[in-house]
């Protein structure tokens, strides 16, 4: 509040008030100033107030939900009246003489009130306390209200509160279309690119070309197996509740250093991986699946290390690369093809996981300076 005083103070003696509309852009000023200050501490919608200024007459309003303060300016004189909010729509007959808390005229460049000249420290406070009338009318009389009432005058904010939840219901199916979509491409690709071209060259073999040996058709159907076997794992690791989840972050691992020519380690520390609800385990694999897609397609790591440590109540993962990085400045921006999507699908991973399982997840990276992953489940308190 000093701040918006001071600036009040400055404006009122530097000499730039010589009328009516003066002066009530100098509190418009004020009053901006005081309402943000004053709705960053509270968190009923209702009360927060809002400033409007109209031109025809000229007249600022200021108000929340229950009341409102209006200014109106004509002439010498910026006349304020406290009105309950619910007459704000006709302000010309709610304005009424019995309402009226303040009369001011500018003389001169003096600013008067009952023919007493006040100076600028004198007039914020006038003004300061006309707002904090509001503020206390209003606060006393939605303390009183039942539930039922505050309902209804929070009913904008509930209606704004269910129309986010709609649009962010419809992101979310968005993104759900989308990465279902990804994974058919990507299924489409593994078995057009590795499994058909095996396929059609056995056909080739059995319709009349090049016989090929026995030996030859085994490994062609064995690498074919093998390549099924992947892209099926890929889709659900059926493995994960039967071996557990370090056994499948050490294949993780394996195929990783296989890709990529990578150095890839696996270190578990402290106990066993707790018997974690089926949905958090499968979300733990797929962020560690989806951190090592990224490092084989974006890093060009030499060094990957995957660390899982686990105490008495919380579980720790972290993904850590001598890769390139990216730059996570300005917060929410991405580097085109170097991990913006995947970033984001493993924070949706950890939100997922969050609703089930205490859970925060961290990440650090700088461009040329690797990146690291960090992920902490609390599933003991």
């Amino acid at each position: 509040m000093n701040a918006e005083r001071s600036d009040f103070f400055s404006g009122i003696d530097g000499g730039g008030v010589a009328t009516a509309t003066d002066l009530l852009n100098e509190v418009e000023r004020l009053y901006s100033g005081l309402s943000e200050s004053y709705n960053r501490t509270i968190a009923q919608e209702p009360l927060m107030l809002g400033l409007k200024r109209s031109l025809a007459p000229d007249r600022l309003i200021v108000a929340n939900s229950l009341w409102a303060l209006s200014l109106r300016s004509s002439d010498d004189t910026v006349e304020c009246y406290l009105i309950p909010c619910a007459e704000q729509s006709s302000l010309q007959n709610a304005e009424l003489p019995s309402r009226r808390k303040l009369r001011m005229q500018v003389r001169g460049g003096d600013i008067a009130v009952d023919d007493a000249v006040v100076d600028a420290k004198e007039t914020a406070t006038l003004f300061c306390s006309l707002l904090n009338d509001v503020i206390a009318r209003s606060q006393r009389e939605f303390e009183t209200m039942s539930d039922s009432v505050r309902l209804v005058f929070g009913g904008q904010s509930l209606t704004g509160s269910v129309r986010s939840l709609v649009a962010e219901k419809d992101v979310l199916v968005r993104k759900i279309v989308n990465q279902q979509e990804a994974i058919l491409a990507q299924v489409a690709r593994d078995l057009h690119d590795a499994v058909l071209g095996n396929m059609l060259v056995l056909e080739r073999s059995f319709g009349g070309g090049r016989r090929l040996g026995d030996e030859e058709v085994v490994k062609i159907v064995r690498e074919a197996s093998v390549q099924l076997r992947e892209i099926c794992h890929d889709l659900y690791p059926r493995d994960l509740k039967d071996c557990g989840l370090k056994p499948m972050l050490q294949e993780l691992c394996t195929r990783l250093a296989a890709r990529t020519m990578s150095e890839c380690t696996l270190v578990c520390e402290g106990g066993d991986v707790p018997d974690l609800p089926d949905e958090v385990l499968l979300h733990v694999y797929r962020i560690a699946q989806e951190c090592c897609n990224n490092i084989a397609k974006h890093a060009s790591a030499t060094v990957v290390t995957m660390v899982v440590n686990v105490d008495s109540r919380i579980l720790e993962m972290q993904i850590i690369d001598n890769g390139v990085g990216f730059d996570l400045s300005p917060p929410g921006a991405t580097v085109p093809g170097r991990g913006g999507g995947g970033t984001s699908i493993i924070r949706e991973r950890a939100a997922l996981i969050d609703s089930v399982l205490p859970c925060r997840l961290f990440v650090d990276s700088f461009s040329d300076q690797g990146t690291k992953i960090t992920l902490l489940i609390t599933y003991s308190q």
